[in-house]
Parts: C-alpha cells; sequence; structure tokens
C-alpha cells in the first residue's frame, strides 16, 4: 500500500511539472524593455542657430536673450554636450527688422540644408518666418509666445515655453476679477474696466485678440479704452494715460518690455494718478532692463506682471540655483542678470532634451529636424532645469501654459508671488 501511494505522489508531482512547462511555454514572461543605449559622439558637433535684435529698438531687453544663449552654450559642453557632441553657436542680429530676419534666414538654409534646431527671439521675426520654418522644416524655439508666429500655419514649427500673450492678460484679468474688493484702487467701483495702452508694434497690440476680447468679456470686464504708442525710450503716454482716465478705466494692461512698461509708469507718476489704477504687464515688463528706465525705481512699486517662470530670487528653486551659479561662472553684468537669460536657459534645455531624445531613436547620422520636431511634440511633464516651469507640447500644443502673478514690492529682487503656477486659458485653434 504504502509503494503504491508513493506511485501515485510521484504521478501527480510529474503532471503538475509537466502541466507548468506548458503553461510557461504559452504564457510569455513578463519583460521590461531595455533603456535605449546612449551613443558615444564625443568629437561630433551640433549646429544651433539663432537670431534677435542686438542693436535696435528692443536690444536693451533681448541682448540679454544672446548673452545667456551663448552662457547655455558653454555649460551644456562642459557638462557632457549631447551625448558628447558639441553644441556649436551661430546668434545674428535681426535689429528687429523683418526683411533682415528674413535674409538671415534664407542665407541658413541656404548654407545648410539639415537646420535641426533654431532659436529666434522677437514677435514680428516669429510671425514674418512662420511659413519659412515649416516649409524649410526648421524645429525653432522661440521667446514670444504669439498667437500668429505659433499657430498661424497649421501644426506649426515653432515653439515657445510661455503661455500666449492673449492668453497672460486674460490669466491676469480672472485675478483681477476674482481679487477686485481687495486690489481696486480706493475711487474704483465695482465694474472693473480696462485700459489696453501698448505699443502699437506686432508685441505691442499681440494680447488683445478676439480670443482674449471674447474671455475678457464673460468675465464681466469693459474694455473702456485703447491706445497704442510709439515704441522709443522717449516716447509720451500722457495723451494715452489721459483718455483712459477720461474713458474711466480702473485696470491697464502694457504688453511691452523694458523701457515700454517704464514710459508708462514714469508718466503716471509725473501726472500724479499712479493710484488709480491697477497696473499689469506681461511677462517681458517683469525685468531688470525696466530698471534703467525708470525715472525713480519707486515707480514700479505695486506693478504686476505674468511670470512664466521662476525669478532670480527664488533662492530654493534648483533651475534659479543653477542659473545663479551660471551667472558667477561667466562674470555676468548686473545688466544682464535679467529675465532674458532665463528664456534663453529655458529654450536651450528644452532644445537640448530634444536632440537627445531624437538620437536615440533615430541615431546621429539621421539626425534632422523631423526627428527633434517629433521629440519636441512628444515633450510631456518637462521642467527645464529641473524647476523654471513646467512644458508639454503634446496634443498640438506650441506654447507653454503654466503663469504665475507676481507684484513688484521693492526693486527688482522684489518680484513677490501673489499667485503661484497654475494653467493659463487655452486660446490654441481647437
Amino acid at each position: 500500500m504504502r509503494k503504491h501511494s508513493l506511485i501515485i505522489l510521484f504521478a501527480v508531482m510529474l503532471i503538475a511539472l509537466l502541466l507548468g512547462g506548458c503553461a510557461s511555454a504559452v504564457t510569455p514572461a513578463a519583460t521590461t524593455a531595455p533603456a535605449p543605449v546612449k551613443p558615444n559622439l564625443t568629437g561630433k558637433t551640433i549646429k544651433v542657430y539663432g537670431m534677435t535684435d542686438l542693436s535696435g529698438p528692443t536690444a536693451t531687453t533681448t541682448a540679454s536673450v544672446a548673452a545667456g544663449a551663448k552662457d547655455m552654450i558653454a555649460y551644456i559642453n562642459e557638462t557632457g554636450g549631447i551625448f558628447g557632441a558639441k553644441l556649436e553657436l551661430q546668434f545674428e542680429d535681426t535689429a528687429l527688422k523683418v526683411d533682415q530676419a528674413v535674409a538671415i534666414f534664407d542665407r541658413w538654409t541656404s548654407q545648410d540644408k539639415n537646420i535641426v534646431i533654431a532659436l529666434i527671439f522677437g514677435t514680428p521675426e516669429q510671425q514674418a518666418l512662420k511659413d519659412r520654418i515649416k516649409q524649410s522644416k526648421v524645429p525653432t524655439m522661440g521667446a514670444g509666445p504669439d498667437f500668429v508666429a505659433l499657430y498661424g500655419v497649421k501644426d506649426g514649427w515653432q515653439f515657445a515655453s510661455a503661455p500666449l500673450w492673449d492668453e497672460q492678460l486674460s490669466y491676469f484679468m480672472d485675478y483681477v476679477v476674482a481679487n477686485w474688493a481687495r486690489i481696486k484702487p480706493a475711487k474704483a467701483g465695482d465694474k472693473v474696466k480696462l485700459a489696453y495702452l501698448s505699443w502699437s508694434t506686432a508685441l505691442g497690440q499681440a494680447a488683445l485678440t478676439d480670443a482674449s476680447k471674447a474671455y475678457l468679456k464673460n468675465l464681466g470686464v469693459e474694455i473702456v479704452s485703447t491706445e497704442l504708442y510709439e515704441s522709443n525710450p522717449k516716447a509720451d503716454t500722457t495723451t494715452a494715460i489721459l483718455n483712459a482716465q477720461a474713458a474711466g478705466a480702473n485696470v491697464v494692461w502694457n504688453n511691452t518690455a523694458g523701457f515700454g512698461i517704464a514710459n508708462l509708469l514714469n508718466d503716471m507718476k509725473k501726472l500724479g494718478v499712479r493710484d488709480q489704477f491697477v497696473v499689469g504687464t506681461a511677462m517681458l515688463g517683469m525685468d531688470i532692463a525696466t530698471y534703467a528706465f525708470l525715472a525713480d525705481k519707486a515707480n514700479a512699486d505695486g506693478l504686476y506682471g505674468t511670470m512664466a517662470y521662476a525669478w532670480w530670487s527664488d533662492a530654493d528653486n534648483p533651475a534659479i540655483k543653477l542659473a545663479n551659479e551660471l551667472a558667477t561662472k561667466y562674470n555676468t553684468p548686473a545688466n544682464l542678470k535679467s529675465f532674458g537669460r532665463i528664456i534663453a536657459q529655458a529654450q536651450l534645455d528644452i532644445a537640448r532634451k530634444a536632440l537627445e531624445d531624437a538620437i536615440l531613436k533615430v541615431g546621429y547620422d539621421n539626425l534632422n529636424g523631423q526627428a527633434v520636431y517629433d521629440a519636441l511634440t512628444a515633450l510631456k511633464g518637462y521642467k527645464p532645469l529641473g524647476g523654471l516651469t513646467t512644458v508639454d507640447f503634446t496634443g498640438g500644443a506650441r506654447a507653454g501654459r503654466q503663469l504665475q502673478i507676481r507684484q513688484i514690492q521693492g526693486g527688482p529682487d522684489k518680484f513677490v508671488v501673489i499667485k503661484d503656477f497654475a494653467l493659463a486659458p487655452d486660446f490654441r485653434p481647437k
């Protein structure tokens, strides 16, 4: 009996073993895809093209972009480059002239049939080049988040890490309406009445669009005055201010940079009407470059601004820690430790990420604009330099979505967060 029991037990074990073997034969074990092998591209180079206004009317703001780009390229190369490949930067001056920008771009594409990344900073330049950029398949990072430049051509090839200008205005007015009882001027009524006082340039007019007008109307905001003035450090904005005052405005939006917002603040103070308005500006106005044109630094106190990136005073932000380290390393003058440098660092770190992803997918020998474009459009939840902002270019997005609101409370080192990062309104084409 004992012998029979052992035979039966052995048979059961054998059957179980056979069944187990069959199961493993038809049910493959779960596997994890191996990580892509990083190539060694030591000795190779990747060319980065760039252009902005270095000598024209906005150079006080954009010159720091070029300087920041140069230093960021040096940092990337010193910390390993793109899998060992060195970035080579060719940066040129547009003087804020569209014909000059077009000539530069045409020269680039005639001399190099495989441009894999470009940096273009300037709203009129970005608008004028939008069709050429797509036709030539040149993925482009731009500082100006302009609707026409980014979405004026279907499936465009320009990207910006900040929300559109009209989205920034709408985000600010959301805040104003929600907090009107607390922040409104002493003699202002319950109705929010907006004056749009800005440059007559492409940048100056870019925030007031059909989309933002409809959005403000839904908020209950009445646009009572639209006044455009010259893009000139000596421009007189007195007429624009007095017309806004006569129209009953109690909020002012300014979509300029540097001397543009400074002119307005100086003239408001001179007229003695600064306390009659809540004044807001797009991100380029919240910059150290603005202070060079203020009659008194205190004239900027109380100014609100939309901010797409962390600021120099955010000491605990890892990206700002690095920005400050680079500013020290490259002996950055105080007047260039500005918003432009932050923009350049953000755009180039995004470009670095896209280049690496493209090379891992298609290889260095097959690297081209299409591969980098594909990598950019797959970018989701990416934080340039570990925390400047958060970028998502999936789903047809070409612009960033994250914004803060800050208020100047005592100098360029006192850009105080009033509303932390949140999603801006989304005006991209549906």
